[in-house]
């Protein structure tokens, strides 16, 4: 254990936080900037052993290149002598568990949803890029009390010590290794096998889902007799239908398709995951009110990609608020806020292209739509309020909420 006061490298030791299987994360400031920090540490006797600290290397490696909102970020390593380490943001905040130890539900669907669906947003940003958590679980979601999204906190996924990188032909993991959290890891990781893929998070994910909804978890842990009936498919997970909740149907059908013992009935990716979540807008009728909420939240992403430095993401989310609701004063001040700096950049004239997205036609056909975009050589006193007028007529056809899917899309490109 590192005492208080004591310094590592070129960050003062504050107190201890959490303690895990292998290591210690304490809470920390650096030395000359005052920053406040998390630094996770290998216990001394595992770092003698070989094979652990690569483990603990590959985790702070595959999280540190991931930079997503919802993902607790990796900023420095440390090595000195047998002390391994690895510095992150601080998260000032409970994990999701802690949540629900206290508050364990049901939690109304709008509730999980604002919870969720950033964490489904970040854990799509990782399968994008070719990594797979594989301990998905409460515990390893933080709410940073910082930025209050929610009520709760900003979701920040963290601890990525069983992640898998799908790109990489070996790995630290033994294979008939069993890793992962009892009821949140999927059947094939119970079963030891070393072909797990993103559905595995998919599985984790609908777990996380049922059991805020529901307020308990599917099974009991301790009960291996149980637990294993579950994950072999003798024992079958209770249908969403029966969970005395009232889903929309085609979340419903996607929590349960997540929950499939065999993976090849499951959504390959958290994305597929999303896409099918935010289907539960086909049943939307007060279009009016939708247009309100979904012009807020875009509102709200362009604020976040503002305050980090990301102009142009910021401008194409505050056009599409403009576009949605153009009667509102604030979104087109922020337009006009963000886009002469969009204009003043040299050799960016392209235009910003946020992913295509589909709705249905009244013929059953998908049909291409394109939400609000911003020509960056306007500014907001030459926005067309006749071309906002008819985004926002557009807008109320679509029955697919993107607006959550994209941030993760434009960050992937």
């Amino acid at each position: 254990m590192l005492e208080r006061d004591s310094t590592l490298d070129k960050y003062r030791i504050l107190q201890p936080i959490a303690a895990g299987g292998m290591g210690v994360v304490y809470k920390a400031e650096h030395i000359h900037l005052r920053r406040l920090v998390a630094i996770k540490v290998l216990l001394p006797n595992y770092a003698l052993d070989e094979r652990t600290r690569a483990r603990f290397a590959q985790e702070a490696y595959v999280q540190g290149q991931l930079s997503h909102p919802n993902i607790v970020e990796v900023t420095d390593f440390i090595h000195i002598g047998d002390v391994l380490a690895f510095v992150m943001r601080f998260v000032d905040g409970p994990s999701l568990e802690q949540v629900l130890q206290t508050e364990s539900g049901p939690w109304p669907l709008d509730k999980v949803l604002q919870v969720l669906r950033p964490v489904v947003e970040g854990v799509a940003y990782a399968h994008a890029r070719g990594v797979v958590h594989r301990d998905l679980k409460p515990a390893n979601v933080l709410l940073d009390a910082t930025i209050q999204a929610s009520m709760l906190g900003t979701p920040r996924i963290t601890d990525f010590g069983l992640a898998k990188v799908l790109a990489t032909t070996g790995g630290v993991t033994r294979t008939g290794s069993m890793l992962g959290t009892v009821p949140y890891m999927a059947p094939e990781q119970f079963a030891g096998r070393s072909d797990i893929d993103a559905r595995a998070d998919v599985f984790a994910l609908s777990m996380m889902f049922r059991r805020m909804l529901t307020g308990a978890l599917p099974v009991d842990p301790n009960n291996m007799i149980a637990v294993t009936e579950v994950y072999t498919g003798r024992g079958p997970l209770s249908d969403p239908d029966d969970w005395g909740v009232e889903l929309p149907h085609p979340l419903a059908q996607v929590l349960r398709r997540a929950a499939s013992i065999d993976p090849s009935g499951r959504p390959t990716t958290a994305a597929a995951f999303l896409r099918a979540m935010e289907a539960r807008t086909e049943e939307t009728t007060d279009w009016q009110e939708w247009n309100q909420k979904t012009a807020a939240e875009a509102f709200r992403r362009g604020q976040v990609q503002a305050v980090n430095g990301r102009t142009e993401e910021a401008a194409r989310w505050f056009a599409t608020a403009v576009a949605l609701a153009p009667e509102v004063e604030a979104y087109q001040v922020e337009l006009g806020r963000v886009a002469p700096v969009v204009q003043a950049k040299e050799g960016q004239d392209q235009e910003a292209n946020p992913p295509v997205r589909t709705e249905p036609d009244a013929g059953g056909k998908r049909v291409e739509m394109e939400p609000a975009r911003i020509d960056r050589r306007e500014t907001v006193s030459e926005f067309d309020r006749s071309a906002a007028t008819v985004m926002g007529a557009i807008a109320l056809c679509i029955l697919l909420l993107p607006f959550i899917i994209s941030i993760s899309l434009f960050i992937a490109n």
